[in-house]
């Protein structure tokens, strides 16, 4: 099939703006890969802004600018804090792309919407069946972390790095995934037996690689998924709302991560998944990051990588929350233009696609009270796939309609 002109430069733009690979740079191969898919990235950027600096919306032109509040305060914090050549390094591997991608929603007109969501479709998926393939060839990764470490308990632990990262990394692009892969087969109206291949796949890596964190998050977003689902034709799921999804995150931030209450969840950390009850060890990081925080609340401490300020078991480690790591890397100031963010993107959902976005939002919202991913272009997709849904849905459950259409009076 011959590609339009307009495919393929959001093929083009959005191969490096999506790019989920995880390399060593200290391995020359790989090194080169990741600076040119930087370099790529910072051109992508560039030619999204010439095509789109005349014709920005100013329902997008928000939403830009409250997200480049967000980024740019921490890249203040890192300043301010003498961090000058890790904020280069953060702008380009957070700021750009996470930009460009809102751009390029902007851009798209009703009539290629199809266009741009078959080659986000096209793209993730390659990156799951990609790193499905590797799985089977490099069992312990493709390369492992040169730092051991031990635990608490003694164990010695090793970093297995897959293409798409880091074990308890890779549910943020299947969460990702499952909500491109939905908008993607409402609008085409195919077969939902290849899309729940896809789905098993993701499965069956969180399986094989036992990230507890992501085996959770992942089965969580399925159930959701098969409820829309099957409610889809019947009375509307009032309560899978968008603020919902942020209250229930908020009190399970404050239940389990401030008062500590993890006993209610003993069945399933315990039971099923074999995991302590300090979620390997989080609930201690928790508290040391906390102390951290108290000594600078405003500004937080300027690291794109927080692992700097949290020593623990002789390792330097990462919040592990989404809300403590923003306030260490930020202050208060990031996470207040974070919720900025948040608030902004927020609404009453409509539809069918705006209910599967929700639970993409709710998953990862969940997923990252054990983790941080606020840094990863992943982590935004639901939220401003939700956001553009606002505008477009009537549109895209058209052109979903049309389709239909076309492929009746062929047959």
């Amino acid at each position: 099939m011959k590609l339009s002109k307009e495919r393929t430069l959001f093929y083009f733009i959005l191969f490096p703006t999506l790019s989920a690979i995880f390399l060593n740079v200290e391995i020359p191969v790989f090194k080169m890969i990741t600076i040119g898919i930087g370099w790529w990235q910072i051109l992508a950027f560039i030619i999204a802004i010439i095509g789109s600096i005349r014709r920005i919306k100013k329902y997008y032109l928000q939403i830009i600018v409250l997200q480049c509040l967000f980024l740019s305060t921490l890249l203040i914090a890192m300043f301010v804090n003498g961090d000058s050549a890790r904020s280069i390094i953060y702008f380009v591997r957070t700021y750009i792309p996470i930009i460009t991608f809102i751009i390029m929603l902007n851009r798209v007109k009703d009539n290629r919407r199809n266009d741009f969501i078959t080659v986000i479709h096209h793209i993730i998926m390659l990156y799951v069946y990609l790193n499905g393939l590797l799985l089977l060839l490099f069992p312990n990764g493709i390369f492992q972390s040169y730092t051991e470490r031990v635990d608490v308990a003694g164990w010695k632990l090793y970093q297995r790095c897959n293409l798409l990262g880091v074990d308890n990394r890779l549910c943020i692009v299947f969460i990702s995934a499952i909500v491109i892969c939905e908008i993607y087969y409402s609008i085409n109206k195919l077969s939902f037996v290849t899309k729940w291949i896809g789905y098993g796949v993701m499965l069956l890596q969180e399986v094989f690689v036992w990230s507890g964190s992501g085996i959770l998050a992942l089965s969580l977003m399925i159930i959701l998924v098969i409820i829309i689902q099957y409610k889809k034709e019947k009375p509307k799921l009032e309560f899978i709302q968008y603020q919902n999804a942020v209250i229930v995150y908020l009190l399970f931030f404050v239940s389990i991560c401030l008062l500590n209450m993890v006993s209610l969840w003993a069945p399933i950390i315990v039971g099923f998944l074999g995991k302590d009850m300090t979620f390997t060890n989080r609930t201690y990081i928790w508290e040391i990051a906390i102390k951290q925080i108290l000594k600078s609340p405003i500004i937080g401490y300027g690291k794109c990588d927080t692992r700097d300020y949290i020593l623990f078991a002789g390792y330097y480690w990462y919040a592990h929350n989404l809300i403590l790591d923003i306030i260490l890397q930020g202050g208060i100031i990031a996470l207040l233009s974070f919720g900025g963010v948040i608030i902004k993107c927020g609404r009453k959902t409509e539809s069918y696609l705006d209910k599967m976005c929700v639970a993409g939002i709710f998953t990862m919202l969940m997923i990252n009270l054990i983790e941080s991913f606020v840094n990863s272009i992943y982590f935004w997709i639901p939220f401003f796939l939700f956001y553009s849904l606002k505008t477009n849905v009537v549109n895209i459950e058209r052109i979903g309609k049309k389709s239909e259409r076309i492929k009746n009076r062929l047959h």
